[in-house]
Parts: structure tokens; sequence; C-alpha cells
């Protein structure tokens, strides 16, 4: 089963989001925001979401 986790997006977005955290593959903190990497089945690209808790805030949440 998914770990989902209710986040903060940044930005001209700035809305709660559901947030699959099994699919993250890393994260990383800028200076105001942390952005989760997901990679992409079908690509070698990946796909980027920068929301506004930090890492150790997205662990501590509980899973909805």
């Amino acid at each position: 089963m998914a770990m989902w986790k209710r986040l903060h997006r940044t930005g001209p977005e700035a809305n709660e989001i559901d947030v699959n955290m099994d699919a993250a593959v890393h994260m990383q903190r800028s200076k105001d925001s942390t952005t989760i990497y997901f990679s992409v089945a079908t690509s070698d690209s990946v796909h980027t979401l920068s929301v506004r808790e930090t890492p150790d805030e997205i662990h501590a949440l509980i899973a909805l």
C-alpha cells in the first residue's frame, strides 16, 4: 500500500497536494522549499515537485 502524505506546493499553484512518497526517489532542500524528485517509468526523465515542508517535516508527517 502506498504512503500518501498531504503537502503544500510552492509558487503560483500554492495549494495542498497528496503525494505518494513511495514513488519519490530523492528530496533536496533549498532556501525556502524542498524539491521532491520522481522517476518516470516510461523514459529516462524525472518529474519534480516543490513543496514548502522540510524533509524532516515530511518524514514526520503521518500517512493519510
